[in-house]
């Protein structure tokens, strides 16, 4: 009988330390692939910057291109004039009878050629001036090429990039709904979400007990969760109240949001007006409010990491609104100064 529960105990910690090594595993795994998503979609940002200022280029080198056309045209017009002035003189002014003097006894194609040599002296600088416009012309034209040879390389690049962060985010999803404690909090979510009132309910309801009393760096660094333009700012009255203490965002070419700072998902789910809303806490006491975006790509439980994409918007050629409100022990503050500053 001894015997049995010794081994009962054996093979019950055996299994519990193989529990905790595989979910140490997972974590190790989940981190890496979060790193990676972040890497992945900077390289991507980097990238549509590069296509944008590629786009401009080549527009205008398009731009030059006419210009050089039109001045080659009206150069060539130019010349055909002179030479028809300057033929028409030749043959019935008094430069005839020196012509004819000069080339008299040679045959009358060498005769053609002494006359063609003296009009093109005539009109030299014009025909240098048209043959250095050909000249930038081509060397526009062979750039204008390369431009757009590496304009497809980079949207090739893009399209790559966009494929491989689908496939890290889709992975790094089904780890994240794995963990453990994305069930507790989405019980603990769920529960709150139907007893609270307002936003302000929400984020006491979801929020940490436990203050830290010391400072961690590390978690300190504050990022804009989007790419895009600022449309209305910290405490600026419009239409909606609910958008008053944070930053309306429209969004650029970049689908993705990202988290704004190191921390724990504490909500994610839809709320009321708000519809998809996310918020993290993070160690230091602030809470980021996210809301507006068409997709959450996070389970409430999780940490993430700042810069890592949590959310994304079907664009579909539209541009999309996106709130980022900053909390700091509660009370609301201005993102734009916390993110200059951190």
């Amino acid at each position: 009988m001894k015997y049995t529960y010794f081994l009962f105990i054996i093979f019950l910690s055996t299994s519990v330390l193989k529990a905790k090594e595989k979910d140490f595993v997972s974590q190790e795994q989940l981190k890496a692939i979060q790193i990676k998503t972040i890497e992945i979609h900077n390289n991507i940002i980097q990238t549509q910057k590069s296509i944008y200022n590629l786009e401009t280029e080549i527009k205008k080198n398009k731009q030059s291109q006419l210009i050089f056309n039109k001045y080659i045209n009206d150069e060539e017009n130019l010349a055909e004039n002179i030479i028809l002035l300057l033929n028409k003189k030749m043959t019935k002014g008094p430069e005839q009878k020196f012509l004819k003097n000069l080339i008299k006894g040679e045959n009358s194609l060498l005769g053609e050629k002494i006359i063609m040599t003296f009009i093109l002296e005539a009109i030299k600088n014009d025909i240098n001036i048209f043959l250095e416009r050909i000249d930038k012309s081509e060397v526009s034209n062979l750039q204008l090429n390369d431009k757009i040879n590496i304009l497809n390389t980079e949207i090739s690049k893009l399209e790559n990039s966009k494929i491989k962060l689908a496939q890290e985010l889709k992975k790094k999803r089904k780890l994240q709904k794995k963990n453990p404690k994305s069930v507790i909090f989405a019980k603990k979510q769920k529960k709150i979400k139907n007893k609270v009132k307002n936003i302000n309910e929400l984020v006491t309801g979801v929020s940490s007990a436990k203050k830290k009393k010391d400072v961690d760096f590390k978690s300190k660094k504050i990022i804009f969760p989007i790419d895009g333009n600022i449309i209305s700012n910290f405490k600026q009255v419009n239409d909606n109240a609910n958008y008053v203490n944070g930053l309306t965002f429209e969004s650029n070419n970049d689908p993705y949001i990202v988290s704004p700072l190191n921390g724990v998902i504490v909500f994610a789910g839809k709320f009321r007006s708000y519809g998809n809303l996310i918020i993290i806490e993070n160690k230091n006491e602030y809470h980021s409010i996210l809301s507006g975006m068409d997709e959450i790509l996070t389970y409430s439980g999780n940490e993430v990491l700042v810069g890592e994409p949590i959310a994304k918007n079907y664009l579909n050629n539209k541009k999309k609104r996106l709130y980022f409100e900053l909390r700091f022990k509660g009370k609301p503050v201005d993102p734009k100064r916390e993110v200059e500053i951190l």
